[in-house]
């Protein structure tokens, strides 16, 4: 029994200790499970082993080959004399720990094949510097999720910070347009890559996805990006070379902190169909003076434009008038914070600036903050269908010089007009109802206003600016009401519109008599009244038209 113990014993430590299938001089191979090929995963022998190490892609054992698919969990972990590691191009996965410890290795060279990394597979490699990634051809490269890999493990604060080298062919890529086959830019695809230069986005590429060259400094030009629809998550952050970006009409959203710290990104065009823009998107790109954006878009996120704090002109782009009535966008920039608050808009419709337009006949209500700070814009007509305009509609649009028609407007709203400097004279029809809070508050010479709204429409606080009204055009026999009210704060001098008859009664013999006027006629009401009183001795027979109506009553309505 002694001796059977001993026998099984020996056959236990042997099997544990063949924890591989074969070897060569430096490496331990493990077949995977896989009954359709031959393929292995690797681990180095020699842990004390320094320099550079060359994983093969193929090793040969039995007369088979077997492609090197994989490396093995703590396959090189605590190799602390390993500098430099090539690894084959059929790899495709790195376990955990795989190079945990490995505290002066510097660069890794990869092929693009590789799907996945293992927990920590990095840690503790505290002297990398670059990883380079290999492939034969440019597709194959857009193919591979490598790059992706690398960054997605849990050793990313090691393999996120060092710089990307990409060889097609052995070549370095510094510039190259991607191939047709291409409809995304896949995650972290060229993230942190170093020399490339400029890349060309042909219009097959419809998405650009999260981190895809996030912190590659030397992109300096990125061109066309007509087709692009979407833009991910980081995607552009800390592209420190990028100057200008110029995304086509079909592009939809750009993703939370997607161009945020392009420390020298300086022109932004996002053009006209833009509907969402994340959190923190263009956050400390400090040097952005010019921002081109589509009206259209519905949703920005918070801190979008944080510390924008050289931007001087916002462009809002619309196909027409009536698309950009509808608009949330300037109300959206104003919200955002004090980075776009105070920057003027220029509006282009169908590409040319707009000064002078009608509002549309489907709208009602002329919306909040619609020209909001609008540079450029000097007349606007507000036909019958507009009933309201809302909370600073036109609110700090110094060039603003005619209001016109406004007859169909019932409510104004708070600071609708606020600091609409070139301003001189509004008119409002008998529909007003009220005006906002400081609704025309600063408008600094704006002297006269026609309000032809029978009852003293209500006014909020601050409504107009104190001494700066010289006159209020009223309708008739309303200046005792309109003094009455909160008007007479802002504006002692009512005017009535003056009669448009002149009216003048006479008798033909002054000995005879007199004529003795009653009522006469007013600017909305054009009754006269008199009487003739004869003197003493006379007798009233008629008047010299033969009527006899004593006293007599006329409506004026032409010249008699």
């Amino acid at each position: 029994m002694k001796k059977i113990f001993l026998f099984i014993l020996a056959i236990s430590i042997t099997s544990s200790l063949l924890a591989w299938d074969f070897k060569d001089e430096l490496f331990y191979y493990t077949l995977c499970d896989n009954d359709s090929e031959y393929t292995v995963e690797i681990s180095l022998i020699d842990k004390q082993y320094s320099g550079e190490i060359i994983i093969p892609n193929i090793v040969y054992n039995n007369n088979n080959s077997y492609r090197v698919v994989g490396i093995a969990s703590n396959g090189f972990s605590s190799c602390t004399n390993l500098i430099s590691v090539k690894i084959g191009s059929n790899v495709e996965y790195i376990k955990n720990r795989a190079f945990d410890g490995c505290i002066k290795l510097e660069r890794i060279t990869i092929g693009s094949g590789l799907a996945t990394v293992g927990a920590i597979a990095f840690d503790d490699c505290s002297a990398l510097k670059s990883i380079t990634i290999t492939a034969n051809t440019l597709e194959e490269y857009c193919n591979g999720r490598t790059n992706y890999a690398m960054a997605n493990n849990n050793s990313y604060v090691i393999t996120d910070k060092a710089s990307r080298t990409i060889l097609i062919n052995g070549t370095e890529l510094k510039s190259f347009t991607f191939p047709s086959t291409i409809d995304t830019i896949s995650s972290y695809l060229f993230y942190n890559c170093d020399g490339l230069t400029e890349v060309t986005i042909p219009n097959n590429v419809a998405h650009i996805a999260d981190y895809a060259f996030a912190e590659s400094d030397s992109i300096a030009n990125i061109r066309n990006c007509d087709g692009v629809k979407t833009v991910g998550v980081s995607a552009f952050t800390k592209c420190n070379s990028l100057e200008s970006i110029t995304l086509g009409n079909n592009l939809i959203s750009i993703g939370h902190r997607a161009f945020a710290n392009c420390n020298n990104l300086s022109i932004v065009d996002l053009g006209k169909s833009i509907q969402s823009i994340g959190n923190y998107a263009f956050e400390n790109s400090r040097n952005i003076v010019k921002f081109v954006i589509g009206a259209s878009v519905s949703s920005i996120g918070t801190s979008a434009f944080d510390n924008l704090t050289n931007i001087k002109s916002i462009i809002l782009t619309s196909n027409t008038i009536d698309d950009y009535s509808k608009s949330i966008a300037n109300y959206l920039l104003h919200k955002n914070g004090n980075y776009t608050r105070s920057v003027p808009r220029t509006i282009l419709i169908n590409g040319t600036e707009l000064k002078s337009f009608t509002f549309p006949s489907t709208i009602d209500t002329i919306s909040s903050y619609l020209f909001y700070n609008c540079d450029g814009l000097t007349e606007v007509t507000i036909p019958n269908n507009v009933a309201h305009i809302a909370d600073y509609a036109f609110a700090e649009s110094d060039s603003i010089a005619n209001i016109r028609n406004c007859d169909g407007v019932k409510t104004i709203g708070v600071s609708a007009f606020t600091q609409c400097n070139s301003l001189e004279s509004i008119t409002f029809g008998n529909n007003l109802i009220s005006i906002g809070h400081r609704a025309f508050a600063n408008c600094n010479n704006l002297k006269e206003l026609i309000c032809n709204a029978i009852t003293p429409p209500a006014l909020g606080n601050n409504a107009f600016s104190t001494n700066v009204l010289s006159s209020v055009y009223i309708p008739c026999e309303t200046s005792d009401s309109y003094k009455a009210s909160s008007w007479n704060s802002y504006c002692k001098n009512f005017v009535e519109p003056a009669s448009e008859m002149t009216f003048i009664v006479q008798t033909a013999d002054s000995i005879q008599g007199s004529v003795i006027v009653d009522q006469m006629p007013t600017c909305n009401n054009d009754t006269a009244i008199f009487h003739a009183e004869p003197n003493p001795l006379y007798e009233f027979i008629g008047w010299s038209d033969g009527n006899t109506d004593n006293p007599r009553t006329l409506v004026l309505t032409q010249d008699t």
